[in-house]
């Protein structure tokens, strides 16, 4: 949504980049920020193919899961080492 109104008064690519810096700090941490920055680009990416909000939103469901998941994974396998 930050991006469609940012993308409104500015050039497409001036927004795409405003709204992945605003992604990434929303985030928190550096490492964080740095994937929610591509990852931001990539949304916007998507929104832009599509103009509908649903597929950047499932893209980072998908994301959030499978960083969720690696997680889950990486305790377990230090658990048994």
């Amino acid at each position: 949504m930050i991006f469609r109104e940012l993308a409104a008064v500015s050039p497409v690519r001036v927004a795409a980049v405003a709204q992945a810096i605003i992604f990434a700090v929303c985030h928190g941490n550096l490492l964080q920020g740095m994937f929610s920055f591509v990852l931001a680009l990539v949304l916007s990416r998507v929104y832009l193919s599509n103009m509908s909000i649903w597929a950047p939103c499932a893209i980072h469901c998908g994301f959030n899961t499978s960083a969720y998941l690696f997680q889950m994974l990486l305790l377990r396998l230090a658990a048994a080492a």
